[in-house]
């Protein structure tokens, strides 16, 4: 379990949650809750976020409670406050769901990938750093640790049946299919959802660490 002031498998925390409605044009998204996982995204430490309002309706979901809009508001302010408290803690984020929005999905994703700036005083001296922490040399903020954008790898967990068209330009992963009771999920060798990897815009089948 990891601590750094975050709860695993916790609700959104005062201060994490409850900003102002994301703007853009894109479909409001909701979190019910968050986790640091191991075996969904193989090789990765990873950030779940446990989007809610799913509309695929599975029978036999292990997860009901997301079928309805529960949960916080997902905004950039939301993502960047949890990239902040976890840090070089995590190498991966995952949108678990997103399907009624997938145009908000991406959006996320893109904003995960670019970079969230976490000192904005230095931000150019940061930029190279990838996530290192560093003191910084602009006279602007003496004294003060600052941790710079980092590089991290997005992931989405997907019911529908086919890859969205534009999903393969911002994630370094992707999982599909809705979860069929009788076929089992990701760990069963019967299962018809897949996990992709994309490397040089290809589609690598991943084999799902066992549980």
């Amino acid at each position: 379990m990891l601590t750094n002031g975050l709860n695993h498998n916790s609700k959104p925390p005062e201060g994490v949650g409850g900003f102002k409605s994301h703007r853009g044009g894109f479909r409001r998204l909701f979190f019910a809750s968050y986790d640091i996982v191991f075996q969904e995204i193989p090789n990765e430490i990873t950030l779940a976020l446990n989007i809610s309002g799913c509309p695929n309706r599975c029978k036999g979901c292990h997860s009901p409670h997301l079928q309805t809009d529960c949960g916080e508001e997902l905004t950039e302010e939301v993502i960047e406050n949890l990239l902040h408290n976890y840090g070089n803690a995590i190498t991966c984020v995952c949108f678990m769901g997103g399907d009624q929005a997938p145009e908000t999905v991406l959006h996320f994703a893109q904003f995960v990938r670019r970079g969230v700036p976490m000192c904005a005083p230095c931000n150019e001296q940061c930029a190279p750093n990838n996530g290192q922490t560093h003191k910084p040399n602009n006279g602007q903020t003496q004294g003060q640790t600052h941790r710079s954008a980092p590089t991290i790898k997005t992931a989405w967990y997907s019911g529908k049946s086919e890859i969205h068209p534009n999903a393969m330009r911002f994630f370094d992963y992707i999982k599909i299919g809705d979860y069929r009771e009788e076929l089992g999920g990701l760990q069963s060798p019967a299962t018809n959802q897949r996990l992709y990897k994309i490397e040089n815009e290809k589609l690598l089948d991943v084999m799902p660490i066992a549980s």
